[in-house]
């Protein structure tokens, strides 16, 4: 395809992305009324933020066992990627690569936190405090975005110190800033796709803000979903050992016609989770991602797991450790803002999950344990639909700072 050919191709994609949820729960929904819902569509379709109305299905135990599995799966591969056929670095070039991490040991040594370290470290004590402490009050309300963005900040702050004085928002200002706005729309858009799966996550205060203040309110805080992973992400790169322990893998090239089958099926899998919410609770972190990557690699675009053609697989891996590592913070922030302070119930910000037959084990988080997988695939997720956004846009969606060995 040539380049508007691939642009209308992925627009043409995103469009059937949305639309075939929404047809199946018209269907599924059809003739139905619930409160607060426009007749004939999902429980609680429209309302935002988005608001329990209907209980999911309990527990059950042969959904949890299938889940289990593909999620201990998931963990071998990551703690023992050796029994996946992985190797350590080989020997050729070794020692120019042992020389070349002195030079930059030495660099790093020597290079000072840039000027934004210490106001964020700041802003991130105080802001943790107060979002846990809920005070002084009505701070502790909006401490959400302070908390995050801080955070934000200070991991870009150290990667600069670990990378030689380069980093995200040092390098590349403009990508910073283009990463904070597509969070905003791409993660609003994943609150649309929740309506369809009857709400697995829902904000209880629906009454502290107007219609339009939400809005504002929730485009604002969407801005650092994006942003966090891929600071996380670039932190996680700066360690050698990281950055090479999943370079030499398996090597797996999809032809052009498994891809489109992959596209295929995954539009099929947003269709049946419209017509079937329940059973396919688990297809808004697949369909997204057989959707976004694939639809990228069929327009003749490089995706995120075009470096496993040649066995390279610590971009897919780092970028999913980096997801479930923000996905740990939010938990952990989520619980706490409302743990200590449950009969303060005014935290827009505050979520919980509605998740049917696994809806169990719950370690300080609304997050059930086995959910936290689901922010691994995520970042594959986010990667894919960044570049979209660039390619669509057309403006160059690297962001890395730090090199390869």
């Amino acid at each position: 395809m040539n380049k508007p050919g691939s642009q209308v191709f992925l627009l043409i994609c995103a469009v059937f992305y949305f639309f075939l949820p929404y047809v199946a729960s018209r269907i599924r929904w059809e003739g139905t009324i619930y409160p607060q819902t426009p007749p004939g569509h999902s429980p609680g379709y429209g309302l935002f933020p988005d608001q329990f109305i209907v209980a999911p299905p309990g527990f059950n135990l042969t959904v949890f066992i299938i889940v289990a599995a593909f999620c201990a799966f998931v963990l071998l591969f990551i703690l023992f990627p050796a029994l996946f056929g992985f190797k350590k670095n080989n020997a050729s070039g070794k020692s120019n690569s042992a020389e070349k991490s002195k030079v930059r040991a030495k660099i790093k040594s020597k290079t000072p936190f840039p000027t934004w370290y210490l106001p964020s470290l700041i802003i991130f004590v105080l802001s943790w405090i107060i979002n846990w402490a809920r005070w002084p009050y009505p701070v502790d309300k909006y401490i959400f975005i302070p908390l995050w963005w801080s955070f934000i900040f200070l991991m870009d702050a150290i990667v600069y110190k670990r990378n030689n004085g380069e980093s995200i928002f040092s390098g590349k200002p403009a990508t910073f800033k283009l990463i904070f706005a597509v969070s905003s729309v791409a993660w609003f858009s994943f609150e649309y796709l929740n309506f369809f799966y009857v709400e697995l996550w829902y904000y209880p205060v629906k009454s502290l803000m107007t219609d339009f203040g939400f809005v504002f309110w929730y485009l604002l805080s969407f801005t650092v979903v994006w942003p966090g992973i891929f600071e996380f992400y670039t932190l996680l790169r700066t360690f050698k050992s990281l950055r090479l322990r999943y370079k030499f893998g398996p090597k797996i090239h999809f032809s052009k016609t498994v891809q489109i089958f992959l596209l295929i099926a995954g539009f099929a899998i947003a269709f049946l989770s419209g017509l079937y919410p329940h059973q396919f609770f688990w297809g808004l972190w697949i369909y997204p991602l057989l959707v976004s990557a694939t639809a990228l690699s069929v327009a003749g675009y490089p995706n995120i797991f075009s470096s496993i053609k040649s066995g390279n697989w610590s971009y897919v891996v780092l970028i999913g450790l980096a997801s479930l590592g923000n996905g740990f913070f939010y938990e952990l922030w989520n619980e706490g803002s409302n743990m200590f302070h449950s009969t303060l119930p005014d935290n827009p910000n505050f979520w919980r999950y509605s998740v049917p037959y696994v809806d169990v084990i719950h370690i300080f988080s609304q997050m059930p344990l086995l959910g936290y997988f689901g922010y691994i695939g995520f970042g594959s997720i986010m990667w894919s639909i960044w570049l979209i956004f660039a390619h669509v846009l057309d403006f160059s969606p690297e962001f890395d700072p730090v090199k390869d060995d």
